[in-house]
């Protein structure tokens, strides 16, 4: 088989723990989604190699062998490492990961995304970990998401069991998701809290709007925390984690995300903001393994901070 262009080698170094293991036994774990007579065949048609060299599916592995992968046309968009994608990571053991999302990068891939995604970045950051967790969705390790152009603070679990657990502290809304947005406009009130519906527009199915019907409930809180002439800034509670909520509900009373081209309209966009201002700030959740209560919180970017001071805006120190 020649090398295909488009698909990358996958290279495993072992580790001590996992001497003594058969290769197919080992690849079977590691790509839990592929059946042990797909990783054979690989094996015997020498897609896959030990140390550079074709070996038997029997083989038994040693600490700092090489394992090359080479995948064949039909696994083009398998989840591949890779290397270009930087993030900030805030906290790390060996159950959880805690990143600084940064701007215009995509969680998973989905409809038109085959790679360049968080979770690319993930297998090339930790592809022991990640590697284990790969699936048909492509989302090894990830519990929750930011649209492209949020940034901010995220969790990704790093084996099983801990998204497992993780995923179910959000789904029964245990965890405290804070955010900080630059809105055009100025609110009556010093804080709110806004209930509705939220469902796929009638209008644009590309879109998410506020319905009287077929939709799932939203509950978003915001509290002001600094005014311009034009501008506010909101500090964010989210208690439901809608698709585009935060956005949604913000336009739907009149205070839409500055940067927002598919919520808000208006032409200052394209002046002074590069996206949607819209930053991830504090998640609050309990650890997955110990169950200990954790706060973590991600510095805001720098487009962020100069977009504010554009407007007029002060950030307290305590937000930065």
């Amino acid at each position: 088989m020649s090398p295909d262009p488009v698909v990358r080698d996958v290279e495993i170094i072992l580790s001590e723990s996992e001497s003594g293991v058969r290769l197919d036994q080992f690849l079977s774990k590691q790509f839990s989604d592929l059946s042990r007579s797909t990783l054979q065949k690989m094996i015997k048609q020498g897609s896959i190699l030990l140390n550079g060299k074709n070996t038997q599916k029997k083989s038994s592995l040693s600490c700092n062998d090489r394992i090359t992968i080479e995948w064949p046309e039909n696994k083009k968009n398998r989840l591949l490492p890779d290397p270009g994608i930087k993030f900030t990571i805030i906290y790390e053991d060996q159950d959880i990961l805690i990143i600084n999302k940064p701007a215009y990068l995509v969680v998973h891939p989905g409809a038109g995304i085959k790679d360049g995604t968080l979770a690319n970045a993930l297998l090339n950051h930790d592809f022991t970990s990640f590697s284990k967790m790969h699936d048909t969705d492509l989302r090894p390790g990830i519990v929750h998401r930011l649209d492209k152009n949020t940034t901010g603070v995220m969790i990704v679990a790093k084996n099983k069991t801990a998204k497992s657990n993780l995923t179910e502290e959000f789904k029964q809304g245990n965890t405290v998701k804070e955010y900080l947005a630059l809105v055009h406009g100025i609110s009556d009130y010093n804080s709110g809290t806004i209930e509705t519906l939220i469902g796929r527009s009638q209008r644009n199915r590309k879109k998410m709007s506020v319905v009287t019907e077929n939709g799932k409930n939203a509950i978003t809180s915001y509290h002001v925390v600094a005014q311009s002439n034009a501008y506010s800034l909101l500090k964010i509670n989210i208690k439901t984690g809608r698709t585009h909520q935060i956005r949604v509900h913000l336009a739907y009373i009149k205070l839409p995300v500055a940067g927002d081209t598919v919520y808000n309209k208006r032409k200052v966009n394209d002046v002074f903001f590069p996206r949607q201002m819209l930053h991830a700030l504090t998640l609050k959740l309990h650890h997955p393994t110990t169950g200990e209560l954790k706060s973590f919180q991600a510095k805001l970017p720098s487009d962020f901070l100069e977009c504010t001071q554009k407007v007029g805006l002060t950030i307290p120190e305590d937000l930065l």
